[in-house]
């Protein structure tokens, strides 16, 4: 027994439907954007200071209470040195500013940690996340 006419055209059709619903899930944000971050310590943080490595990094902002300053270290390495200052210490809230969010998230070190009394502090157990 064969099919019907009609029943080719629904089954093309619906393969371009299927094929259009799939072509538009892309994975997700692409283009320029912001990754925020946020840096943790075992103890109240007033300051740190952060080098950040990526590629298509144009910039940093503080996010609440907290302050950003930044400078190139390296242009070619994409290499940045930040500072992230919290007068009223505890979570520390940023955001890098990238050309491309699909692309891999930045590297970040930290390289000195401060107490909000102004006090250095170990880095260890200082952590950074950011999203994805």
């Amino acid at each position: 027994m064969t099919a019907p006419p009609w029943s080719r055209r629904v089954r093309r059709l619906l393969f371009l439907i299927v094929a259009g619903l799939a072509a538009a899930c892309d994975g997700g944000p692409k283009g320029p954007g912001t990754r925020d971050g946020v840096v943790e310590g075992p103890a109240k943080l007033g300051a740190v200071v952060l080098e950040v490595t990526g590629i298509g990094i144009t910039g940093f902002k503080g996010r609440g209470d907290t302050r950003a300053y930044d400078a190139v270290v390296s242009a070619a390495e994409g290499r940045h040195r930040v500072v992230l200052v919290d007068a009223a210490g505890g979570l520390i809230e940023f955001g890098i500013t990238v050309e491309d969010l699909d692309a891999e998230p930045p590297l970040v070190t930290v390289l000195v940690a401060a107490g909000s009394d102004n006090q250095a502090q170990l880095s260890t157990g200082v952590v950074v996340r950011l999203d994805r």
